[in-house]
């Protein structure tokens, strides 16, 4: 590693280069790379409880009721779900405050949990209207598996997978978590959105009331609060450490850092005179090293060896000063 005011041969020789002063460059780094960590973390999660909640559900319907939803339903949900995940690279996280290290089992068993709690509750939406007094139509009745019955389960499973991101994506309780990036969060509701137009304006989704529309919204948020609530107290029970770095701190620590660098300015040396300090304390290094191996040869191969060893010092202490290379003379 160089740092910015290293010589050309060291930043050559290195594999990290900082193009500013000090090493704070190295701090923001690992403070971004966690929030990287987050993000990949509330996507991996995300993803595997939805994919679980859609192949439990639509089994148990047809397994249970004989009822298959259409295929285009499924297509759909498995769409939408993709699309309105793609801006969660551009979502906004906070770092941890503890180095955090991939534990695959406690991502699948949260996974796991958050999926078949959605299951229950799409298959309670989907069986306790009938058994609460048949809400959404005078013919629900889920055996018969009518396309009312179909849209309805549809728009609760998509409604659902969509909102699940933000408990996934917050270290603690979303409500009290840094908001979501204005991007994810209009994704996630246009996708929401743009299924419950569908389920209320097309004949061929179900035709649903706004009434039965509203129902699923405030079923869906009622839903994902207990999920978030489950997902807290399981960070808990595995002692997953839920402090943040907040931005403001690392904001305060920028401006500190650019006030002492304006008040302390270091003029860069030229070119020419930093290769030869590099070289003269290079040359002092060597000339120690190789007064060490003439002991070393009087000791272990006798004087004839040391005498040898000695004229080798002599060539390198006549004092002779380097020609400059052409590329590192300031024009």
């Amino acid at each position: 590693m160089a740092v910015d005011d290293a010589t050309d041969a060291a930043k050559n020789a290195s594999a990290i280069i900082l193009t500013t002063p000090g090493l704070s460059a190295i701090y923001y780094g690992v403070v971004e790379s966690r929030r990287i960590f987050r993000k990949l973390k509330a996507y991996v999660v995300y993803r595997f409880a939805a994919t679980i909640q859609i192949v439990i559900v639509l089994s148990l319907l047809i397994y249970i009721s004989n009822c298959p939803l259409k295929s285009l339903y499924v297509i759909l949900l498995a769409l939408f779900n993709d699309l309105t995940m793609l801006p969660i690279a551009y979502d906004r996280q906070l770092a941890s405050k503890y180095p955090e290290k991939t534990d695959v089992n406690q991502l699948l068993l949260l996974s796991l949990l958050l999926g078949i709690m959605e299951s229950i509750f799409s298959m309670v939406f989907a069986y306790g209207a009938v058994l609460c007094g048949d809400p959404f139509n005078s013919k629900y009745d889920l055996p018969s598996c009518d396309v009312t019955i179909q849209a309805a389960v549809w728009l609760q499973m998509s409604i659902a997978a969509e909102f699940l991101i933000f408990s996934t994506r917050a270290p603690s309780y979303m409500w009290l978590s840094i908001p979501p990036s204005l991007p994810l969060f209009t994704s996630v509701m246009m996708g929401a959105i743009v299924t419950s137009l569908l389920a209320g304006l097309s004949s061929y989704f179900g035709g649903l009331r706004f009434d039965i529309i509203v129902i699923v919204w405030c079923y869906c948020i009622a839903t994902l609060i207990l999920m978030d609530l489950t997902k807290v107290a399981f960070y808990k029970a595995f002692n997953q450490s839920q402090e943040v770095i907040d931005d403001a701190e690392l904001a305060r620590m920028a401006g500190q850092i650019e006030g002492v660098r304006a008040s302390n300015p270091q003029p860069e040396p030229p070119k020419e005179e930093r290769f030869e300090d590099a070289f003269s304390e290079r040359m002092t290094v060597t000339g120690k090293g190789l007064n060490r191996t003439l002991k070393h040869g009087h000791s272990f191969y006798g004087a004839a060896a040391g005498e040898t060893i000695s004229g080798r010092v002599s060539l390198i202490s006549t004092g002779i000063k380097p020609r400059t290379p052409h590329n590192l003379v300031n024009k």
